[in-house]
């Protein structure tokens, strides 16, 4: 062993480590940049100890590792150094003083690269070259220690805010983004690459934000603390980036799913589309079947078919013989050329479940303790506690539920000061037993969850996860989703609970499942990026079909991107007043944005959406999907007709030729809204700019109520200096009135069923190419603020489609 500096090379980067353990180049090998900034300071690995980091003071080097001196603590860490072409793995092999340890830090490792920023996958790249970290074993936590509960931050944004309907034109996804993680963030230098490992060898009281307790227990976990936390360091030109990530998955042992002989992140399969259906007590497994397959989407997948959470029984009266039945469902939708899948909550354990009734299990997780200052017999509703700490923040808990021994207690209050009194208490709660309890015996809060749930420990959700994996191997199922998994931060081990949920699950599954199953997250993590196949965030119940959270859906796809993860655009609700229109612009969002989505066909519920059954048009709308998803995975659009998609003041209609060939027509839109606010007539004006030929517009009118109830008994247009026109209309709320010259004068209910052709001799006015002025007045019944929508719209020649796979 001999102290001196360590140089480290892959095929496209050569690394040095000088004799304080600081990194001191970090170069490229064919053009020789220097990618480590000038005055930048880097420790290799930093150590925390009682909340203080250091870096090394001295490092010596052996045949194929190297030891770091920490003077102050007295740590010594050896480090095993391995290269490869693809990139150089770093494994901690040995600790002295090991308990004093709070944490390790690799990095940051700062470096000159800052155009494009892989948060979550933890790389970062330009044009031409790219660098990158990865967490070798699922311990090893992408980021910097920000937070005590390893959570990862997040840029806030309003994730329900939704686009109003006039708005929509304008919005673009350049304007859109946000951050997810810091595996790799921006600096002004450039950016830079970090992850750490926690020691757990202790309990912690921490600030748990998933459960919104400034005071919570973090029970130790022996997982052999830093020692073994192992990281990767790359570098490759930025084609290649992808290549290198598959390369170490392979090397390292990581989750590299394959399906159909690619791995997932290549696989244009990765992004399929999917129906969903949210109620099977309405819709039956036929009516699911034949919804899917007139969509032409291969994925089935049940949103809500479970009786209970955390052994995951389902629906007792859809599912007789509980798993069975499901594999009988799977098997039958596989004759139909469909895949099945169905929506967990990842760790969400619901009171009905064997893990807490009637006995609940000693692993269910707990706030933190505390111990009875009082005999109490079975029938107490006042029990005295030593100490309140864990057990005052009852506005923030669901059920204000406690565990002694085999029994769970709820309680309405907590006195504020000594004693503290837990008071009206409800005596095994939940089906267990009331019991007399002893002074001196131990009372858990149990933590809980607005589902009206409880959650696990990290023990039990490794249990959890194998019977997810149970439940995968004995069915079948093919689609996968770990929404709530950030439950799973309750434990205490934050960002480390979802890693290790998600990869006890695949290492449970059967080998030819690893892989085979698309499965999505709600919350994503740098090491789970290996094993997930996608994420589809974006939920549709905060707004109508195309405004519900669009810019977080066009934020996230922009996360995507740049996290080389597949684009997804979330779930679209297809429901009684769905229209064509809606549908062809998810068809042509998606397929420019290279975006798969879900379709979820509804119930009738709170809000009054009822199911696409009612629609009347509703196999146009199927056919339609099924169009566009076709042309879609089949890479059938140049990348000029995908810029074109792209435009959001433009909506298009595909049509199909012949196999492998469509025809695609643009229509520029315009957009507005008027309002009656006075005793006189709804009125306004706008201007609409035609970039096509001079022809007939194409006019709808709709109005949506607020708490009255108008009708629209008069229309007047006028556009340019043309004649003013008045149409013969009586118009009741939600309905829709079209004009155009194939159809003529149509009005539709809300549902789409055409309720008349009227008969009307006057011609449709023209639009000239270039900016047009249009002016519009609506009489009304009564006086009403209820919003009337005016969209206009012209036509562009049509284009050849052409699949790249005919």
């Amino acid at each position: 062993m001999e102290t001196g500096k360590i140089n480290l090379k892959t095929s496209y980067i050569n690394l040095e480590i000088n004799g304080m353990g600081i990194l001191s180049s970090l170069k490229s090998n064919s053009a020789n940049v220097e990618y480590l900034p000038k005055g930048q300071v880097a420790p290799f690995l930093s150590i925390r100890c009682q909340g203080e980091f250091e870096a090394p003071a001295e490092m010596t080097v052996c045949e194929d590792s190297f030891t770091l001196l920490y003077a102050k603590n007295q740590v010594e860490i050896c480090i095993k150094a391995q290269e490869y072409s693809s990139h150089i793995s770093f494994e901690i092999i040995e600790v002295s003083n090991h308990e004093k340890l709070e944490l390790i830090l690799w990095g940051p490792y700062p470096n000159t690269i800052g155009e494009v920023i892989g948060e979550t996958v933890g790389v970062v790249r330009n044009s031409e070259f790219a660098l990158g970290i990865q967490s070798l074993n699922m311990k090893t936590l992408g980021g910097y220690p920000h937070y005590e509960d390893d959570e990862a931050p997040d840029s806030e944004h309003d994730w329900k805010e939704i686009i109003s309907w006039e708005d929509l034109p304008g919005t673009e996804i350049e304007s859109l983004d946000r951050q997810r993680g810091d595996t790799a963030w921006k600096e002004e230098f450039g950016s830079v690459l970090q992850a750490y490992c926690r020691n757990r060898n202790k309990d912690r009281i921490i600030h748990n934000k998933y459960i919104q307790n400034e005071h919570c227990l973090a029970t130790a976990y022996n997982d052999g603390g830093v020692k073994g936390s192992k990281i990767a360091l790359f570098g490759c030109p930025e084609k290649d980036v992808l290549d290198t990530i598959g390369k170490i998955e392979q090397i390292e042992g990581l989750p590299h799913p394959v399906i159909d002989g690619e791995w997932l992140k290549t696989s244009p399969r990765a992004n399929e589309s999917y129906f969903w259906i949210k109620n099977l007590h309405y819709y039956s497994f036929e009516d699911s079947l034949e919804l899917t397959k007139k969509a032409g989407l291969k994925h089935l997948y049940l949103a809500d078919p479970f009786e209970e959470w955390g052994h995951f029984v389902l629906d007792r009266q859809i599912f007789p013989e509980n798993w069975k039945t499901l594999k009988e469902w799977v098997d039958t939708a596989k004759q139909h050329g469909i895949e099945m899948g169905v929506h967990t909550l990842s760790n969400f354990i619901t009171p009905n479940d064997a893990f807490v009734t009637p006995v609940p299990d000693r692993r269910l997780v707990k706030e933190g303790f505390s111990t009875l200052t009082e005999d109490i017999n079975a029938d107490s509703d006042e029990i005295q506690i030593e100490s309140a700490d864990f057990f005052a923040n009852i506005e923030k808990s669901t059920f204000r539920a406690a565990v002694i021994d085999n029994e769970i207690i709820s309680y309405e209050e907590i006195s504020q000061e000594a004693p503290y009194i837990l008071k009206g208490c409800l005596r095994g709660a939940f089906g267990t037993q009331a019991s007399t309890h002893k002074k001196g015996d131990t009372i858990g809060k149990l933590v809980d969850h607005g589902y009206w749930v409880f959650l696990g420990d990290a023990d039990l959700n490794d249990e959890i996860a194998k019977i997810l994996a149970d439940l995968c191997n004995q069915t079948g199922v093919t689609r996968f989703a770990f929404d709530g998994i950030e439950g799973t931060a309750a434990s205490g081990l934050g960002a480390y609970g979802l890693n290790r949920i998600v990869n006890v699950w695949y290492k449970h599954l059967k080998p030819e499942l690893q892989g085979g199953i698309f499965w999505e997250s709600s919350i994503p993590t740098h090491f789970n990026w290996h094993a997930e196949t996608c994420q589809n965030w974006g939920e549709p119940w905060y707004g109508e079909f195309r405004e519900s959270q669009m810019p977080f859906r066009l934020r996230n796809v922009k996360y995507y991107s740049r996290n080389y993860l597949p684009r997804m655009l979330g779930n679209f609700k297809f429901i009684h007043d769905t229209s064509l229109e809606d549908a062809e612009w998810l068809g042509a969002k998606a397929a420019g944005l290279e975006a798969g989505f879900a379709l979820v066909a509804l119930d009738q519920d709170v809000q009054g959406w009822t199911s696409i059954r009612e629609n009347a048009i509703a196999d146009k709308l199927l056919s339609a999907i099924k169009t566009w998803e076709t042309a879609r995975m089949a890479d059938a659009f140049s990348s000029d007709q995908k810029k074109l998609l792209l435009k959001m003041d433009h909506e298009f209609h595909l049509e199909e030729m012949e196999e492998g060939t469509w025809s695609l027509y643009p229509y520029k839109i315009g957009r507005t809204v008027i309002e009656r606010t006075t005793i006189k007539p709804a009125s306004g004006a706008f201007d609409f700019d035609n970039p096509y030929e001079d022809q007939p517009m194409m006019l709808s009118i709709k109005m949506v109520p607020n708490r009255c109830w108008p009708y629209i008994r008069r229309l007047k247009l006028k556009v340019n200096d043309n004649k003013l026109i008045e149409i013969p209309v009586y118009m009741s709320p939600h309905q829709t009135l079209t004009w155009d010259s194939e159809n003529g004068l149509r009005l539709y209910a809300r549902n789409w069923k055409l309720l008349k052709q009227i008969e009307f001799d006057e011609s449709l006015p023209m639009l000239v190419n270039g900016l047009n002025h249009i002016e519009i007045e609506a009489g009304m019944t009564r006086t009403s603020s209820a919003p009337i929508r005016i969209q206009v719209k012209s036509a562009g020649k049509p284009q050849r489609v052409i699949s790249s796979k005919a």
